[in-house]
């Protein structure tokens, strides 16, 4: 993807995240949208953010990332800074949430010898950080506390285990096939 096109899906994130206005949506009937209002602004915000660091890292020119390293970057990224948004407002818990992503990632990111040698340890720990964060959700909320945010950032959590399910599969593969 070009860092064009990146720049351009986060600036149009940043926009709908900022719509519809009061009248607008008052006379429309689309008041429920506006109360929503604050969460499309942290949803858009968490994803122009993921998507401009993962264009920072892509401008590296030491980089040796795929694309589903960086699937793996910007979608940690994506529920890390929600978890640290909603945790801000006092939530603890989704605080510590969101520190655990943003220091997993940057672990995966960082090229500091001690950090290499235990790279291959990073993506299950993820994984299993992830998984976990993912049932404690169900298991905490009833399903009438709900959200559309919160479903939005367990749709994302699923995505990052698969594309960390699929990492540690390529990882596998090229461990066994490696002359002995």
């Amino acid at each position: 993807m070009s860092k064009s096109r990146i720049l351009g899906i986060a600036g149009t994130s940043l926009l709908l995240s900022l719509v519809p206005t009061r009248a607008f949506a008052q006379g429309n009937g689309l008041e429920e949208l506006l109360l929503a209002r604050p969460k499309l602004l942290i949803l858009g915000i968490s994803v122009i953010l993921a998507l401009l660091i993962a264009a920072v890292l892509s401008m590296q020119k030491s980089t040796t990332m795929t694309k589903l390293d960086y699937s793996i970057i910007i979608l940690s990224l994506i529920t890390g800074i929600i978890h640290l948004f909603i945790g801000m407002t006092g939530n603890l818990l989704l605080l510590g949430n969101a520190l655990g992503y943003l220091f997993l990632v940057t672990a995966l990111v960082l090229s500091s010898p001690l950090i290499v040698r235990y790279r291959s340890y990073m993506l299950p720990v993820l994984a299993g950080y992830s998984a976990l964060t993912f049932v404690l959700y169900f298991v905490m909320h009833s399903i009438d506390a709900f959200d559309w945010l919160g479903i939005f950032t367990k749709a994302v959590e699923l995505a990052l285990l698969a594309a960390l399910a699929m990492a540690m599969l390529q990882n596998r593969k090229q461990t066994t096939s490696l002359p002995q």
